[in-house]
């Protein structure tokens, strides 16, 4: 999927790490139970986030269990799950289902147009489980494939549309008293993570003439429109009553977002010291 939502490796504990793992093998053994060798392999590192921030908020009963897997063949692993995981699982394929879907759309990728065929029966029942969340999002996804075809090159329109599905990802509950603030919070995440995305993916954008809401934009001060609005969400962020996991969630949201940008400066810096 995106990627973005993932903790800096150098300013983790081992504790905190090994909690991490056990909630992303969590939500692996959900992905495989309900769905499946395809499920497994949409897992995300963004998904993993949300579930850590939506149990750091509810206190969901877990279960715990350890097991093999492809990864882990030889040795069992911790892992542990709760109803958010099984909420984030879902939440998790349906991205990744539309994620292949555009991967299609925009390259004829048919490696991932064949992968999404095999979820979408999966994607119709979740369509059921959460007709208000799935509503919006398929919506967001609608409006957004529209601003593609019309070459819509103002970054807030796509980006605030993207950032309205992102908080869909964090509606666990509709009616909760807590899920406004949830909802803010997942617009100003979305809405860099598009950003970002569209930053990271400008050079082989133009390369391969594909939409990108920056094409005409001044990336000179980017990263400091990006800084502005980490910013915003991670005011939202403080306003959350967070009971646990805070140290994890600190470290994704103040310091592991800007992982992907970094890896960018240092190749293009090494390519350009080897010109």
């Amino acid at each position: 999927m995106f990627g973005y939502l993932v903790y800096n490796n150098d300013k983790i504990t081992k504790e905190d790490k090994q909690i991490y793992q056990e909630c992303y093998c969590g939500l692996c053994n959900r992905l495989y139970e309900h769905y499946g060798t395809a499920g497994r392999k949409t897992l995300s590192y963004d998904l993993t986030f949300v579930t850590l921030l939506l149990s750091a908020i509810y206190d969901d009963e877990v279960t715990k269990g350890t097991e093999k897997c492809p990864l882990h063949p030889i040795h069992e692993h911790p892992y542990w799950y709760s109803d958010i995981t099984e909420f984030t699982c879902d939440m998790n394929l349906v991205l990744s289902y539309y994620k292949m879907l555009d991967d299609y759309n925009d390259d004829h990728n048919m490696k991932a147009y064949k992968s999404a065929q095999k979820l979408e029966q999966d994607i119709a029942e979740i369509r059921q489980k959460y007709p208000e969340q799935m509503k919006v999002i398929e919506k967001c996804l609608k409006d957004n494939a529209e601003m593609e075809k019309q070459n819509v090159l103002n970054p807030d329109i796509p980006s605030n549309c993207f950032g309205v599905l992102m908080s869909q990802i964090f509606t666990y509950k509709v009616d909760d008293e807590l899920t406004p603030a949830l909802q803010q919070f997942g617009f100003y995440l979305g809405k860099y993570i598009y950003l970002m995305d569209a930053y990271i993916d400008l050079k082989s954008d133009l390369k391969h003439q594909r939409y990108n809401c920056l094409v005409s934009s001044d990336t000179t001060n980017f990263i400091e429109d990006l800084e502005m609005i980490i910013a915003d969400c991670t005011a939202e962020y403080e306003k959350l009553p967070i009971k646990s996991y805070k140290s994890i969630l600190d470290n994704v949201l103040y310091s592991g977002v800007w992982s992907a940008y970094q890896l960018k400066q240092r190749k293009e810096k090494k390519h350009e010291r080897s010109l």
